[in-house]
């Protein structure tokens, strides 16, 4: 993303990212204001209609403004009741009136929302705008795709909103932006990152889902009751569809894929799944296998394709040859689980035992009994095994599944102690002390198991935030840490000041060269409101803080803008870095 200039900004505000309708009616929202005349009533703007509140057409024709300015502090606090109102005259009520809301029953601005169709009156339709400070505002109406922005006229400052859309994006296999629109409109647009702009719109026929996961850098897939799609990534066009020659009639299938091995494959129907390899570049089926009970792709390896599934109410293992889809072996685990690692080995898990088994045949390798007697779980992070059992982990080898090394803390038994491999390839063992409220920490080499470091400090309970394999960072309540996670260093520290005992930091949500952008909140609620703070990645120090008041999860960013959803089917705004 570019740096844009004061104008370009200005310009591209104006667009923000043409989206689709999200109407909360039967039908979408038909194309407003042509030949008609709208305006923006609200307590700021003035409740008649007039010259002062009516939308003028914006730099495209299908753009409606409005630029008014907030002067009543409790506009600030409270918020402003507004209803957008269509009348066939001039600065006049006229014969009719139509009357429009948002999806959303108050917007945060800088905001987006989707148009809601009016339902029998303007009282119905009002919503409320919540202005961060008094000042001079923008609204700006898009009537060919049926959504309305507010935000501030003048360019945005480091932590400010630059665009915002509608709806929550998603990011995909290659990092393109996807804005996914449900009922009624049931639509996938492009998203450019730079402006928030759509680069196209695909219409489905019905409600669909888009799998992010299988897209290629040429083509992106849904799937929609009944059928699969294939849309071009350079167009918006369908490539290929199908319906199974008519199998998937009243199916809503899932896809499984791997890009990288070209291999895809579709998993539809509840009691009895259907799973089908499908050609990613045609659709054409490749084979089909009918499952005897509820089941799914658990993985592949090249050779083979491995499928899980529950049939009553007890564990389902098959495998499949990858080219023909024929029948290899299964397995019954009963209580048990098969796990695949990344590299292909695959392992049964089965209470306190773990057998190695062969992928091919599901001939039984070697086993291992966990030293607890007790149920055991498996990670494979940096290329190995690891069996975690309540107050141990052990690095095993996956050739013959012996031990590596072991660390046992049955010292901290009594204070719900967890092992976590991290990115660096440092294992770190957390335990809280309710009692004394401390937090303890060790620190293990992966590869040897031999202790790096032990630490403690007071608080609620401490766990790990990761971006890559660079830096780990400890948070702890108000507190978030750099730590050098090969020597226990703390690098920095910084304290959260807020006097809300809830308030605290919630996890790092990007970093780049300088800084590290962390998401803080009032924790407690399933979607707590939520704000940014840009740290200094060196020192720690305090750059800017954003508070956005809603969820925040990130989609994607880059040297210039941090890109978040913001609550839960929301909306998207971007932060200028």
């Amino acid at each position: 993303m570019r740096t844009q200039s004061k104008f370009m900004w200005w310009l591209s505000s104006l667009f923000f990212s043409l989206a689709p309708i999200l109407a909360q009616s039967a039908e979408p929202v038909a194309r407003i204001g042509e030949g008609t005349h709208l305006y923006l009533r609200c307590n700021t703007t003035s409740w008649d209609v007039s010259e002062v509140n009516r939308l003028k057409t914006g730099a495209q024709n299908f753009l409606r403004e409005l630029t008014f300015e907030v002067k009543e502090t409790w506009m600030t606090q409270g918020g402003d009741d507004c209803v957008l109102t269509e009348t066939p005259e001039r600065n006049a009520w006229g014969a009719w009136q139509n009357y429009y809301g948002a999806h959303l029953p108050t917007l945060r601005v800088p905001d987006s929302a989707w148009l809601r169709v009016q339902a029998d009156s303007a009282e119905n339709m009002v919503f409320r705008v919540r202005f961060p400070a008094l000042g001079r505002y923008r609204f700006v109406l898009n009537t060919r795709d049926g959504y309305f922005s507010f935000h501030r006229t003048t360019p945005p400052k480091a932590g400010e909103v630059t665009w915002t859309l509608p709806g929550n994006l998603m990011s995909d296999a290659q990092g393109q932006l996807f804005l996914s629109s449900p009922y009624p409109q049931n639509s996938l647009s492009l998203v450019d990152g730079n402006s928030g702009l759509l680069l196209w719109t695909y219409q489905a026929a019905t409600a669909f889902s888009v799998h992010g996961n299988c897209s290629t850098q040429n083509t992106a897939f849904i799937t929609q009751q009944g059928r699969v799609v294939a849309v071009s990534k350079q167009t918006g066009r369908e490539i290929w569809s199908t319906d199974l020659n008519g199998d998937l009639q009243g199916e809503h299938g899932y896809l499984t894929c791997y890009p990288s091995q070209g291999q895809m494959y579709l998993s539809y129907g509840a009691e009895r799944t259907t799973i089908v390899s499908l050609a990613p570049t045609t659709g054409k089926v490749l084979w089909a296998w009918v499952a005897p009970a509820s089941a799914g792709v658990l993985g592949i390896d090249g050779r083979q394709v491995f499928i899980s599934g529950q049939q009553d109410a007890k564990a389902m293992f098959v495998v499949l040859s990858l080219v023909e889809g024929r029948e290899l072996w299964k397995a019954n685990p009963g209580t048990g689980y098969f796990s695949l690692a990344p590299d292909g080995s695959l392992f049964l898990v089965d209470g306190a035992w773990l057998t190695a088994m062969e992928p091919a045949t599901g001939r039984a390798l070697w086993t291992y009994a966990a030293q607890q007697n007790e149920p055991i779980s498996l990670s494979f992070e940096q290329n190995g095994l690891y069996v975690h059992e309540r107050t141990r982990i052990s690095s095993i080898d996956k050739r013959n599944g012996r031990i590596v090394w072991a660390h046992d803390y049955q010292a901290l038994a009594a204070q719900n102690p967890h092992a976590q491999i991290l990115k660096t390839g440092v294992v770190l063992v957390q335990a809280l002390d309710h009692a004394a409220r401390v937090s303890r920490q060790i620190a293990l080499n992966c590869w040897t198991g031999h202790v790096l470091w032990e630490r403690e400090e007071t608080g609620t309970g401490s766990f790990v935030s990761e971006v890559n394999q660079q830096e780990t960072w400890l948070i702890n309540g108000k507190t978030i840490q750099a730590i050098a996670p090969w020597t226990g260093v703390v690098r920095w520290r910084f304290v959260l000041n807020s006097a809300a005992p809830s308030e605290g930091i919630m996890n790092v949500l990007e970093q780049d060269k300088n800084t590290v952008y962390v998401a803080y909140g009032l924790a407690g609620s399933q979607y707590p409101p939520m704000g940014v703070l840009a740290l200094d990645r060196k020192t720690g120090a305090l750059n800017w803080q954003s508070w956005l008041d809603a969820s925040l999860s990130r989609v994607a960013g880059d040297a210039h803008t941090l890109i978040l959803n913001a609550g839960h089917h929301g909306s998207t705004k971007a932060l200028k870095k």
